[in-house]
């Protein structure tokens, strides 16, 4: 029998909006912990977890099992989050390795 969590990611994914939206209502919590943990600001984390419910609706073609709809929605946060981290280290350039 299939979850709630896996019609809806279904549904999101053919193009459903208000599938989508109550994706996003459930996870929201998630994704805001995951990017504050990666990068400790409140404010910062607000900014990041919206860029990822946003980059997640552009990409839903890219998730394969509607079934790991929330561990896709991390990975993208945490990936938001590193790249954030790498541009606030490097003062926004790109990092080269140097020997």
């Amino acid at each position: 029998m299939k979850q709630i969590i896996e019609i809806l990611a279904e549904a999101a994914i053919d193009g459903n909006r208000d599938a989508f939206g109550k994706l996003v209502a459930q996870h929201d919590p998630l994704v805001r912990g995951v990017v504050f943990r990666r990068v400790g600001d409140w404010d910062i984390s607000e900014d990041l977890a919206q860029e990822t419910l946003l980059a997640a609706h552009a990409n839903t073609d890219q998730l394969r099992d509607s079934n790991a709809f929330a561990a896709w929605l991390c990975r993208i946060a945490r990936n938001l989050s590193a790249n954030w981290i790498r541009s606030e280290q490097y003062g926004g350039r790109p990092f080269v390795f140097r020997r």
